[in-house]
């Protein structure tokens, strides 16, 4: 969050929905205001979830498929956050770091 606040990112997206509204693109205004709220709320989940514990993360990039894995406790859970072609594929809880070598290998081999 604090990421997106100091670049902007809010201001941004407000900008460009008050372009798309003055356009008539109400449509998509619409989507880039729902956008950014599901953004928020799922960031604000996750400090609910994590609260003020750092969280270690790690990023692959195979075959145009972006894995991102974040630790989320002190035990082995990871969550793992799969996008292809810039949106997200699937999320999954996994147990271990092998666990989702494993997933990965499969989405990799299952194109």
């Amino acid at each position: 969050y604090e990421f997106l606040i100091k670049n902007n990112i809010d201001k941004k997206l407000n900008e460009k929905v008050n372009i798309l509204e003055k356009a008539g693109k109400i449509d998509l205004a619409n989507i880039y205001n729902t956008s950014w709220n599901i953004l928020i709320e799922i960031l604000d989940e996750m400090v609910l979830v994590l609260g003020d514990k750092k969280v270690s993360y790690d990023a692959y990039l195979l075959d145009n498929k972006y894995i991102n894995v974040y630790k989320l406790d002190e035990g082995n859970k990871l969550l793992a956050i799969f996008v292809k072609n810039n949106k997200i594929s699937q999320i999954k809880v996994l147990s271990n770091k092998d666990e989702v070598l494993s997933t990965i290998k499969n989405i990799t081999l299952n194109k």
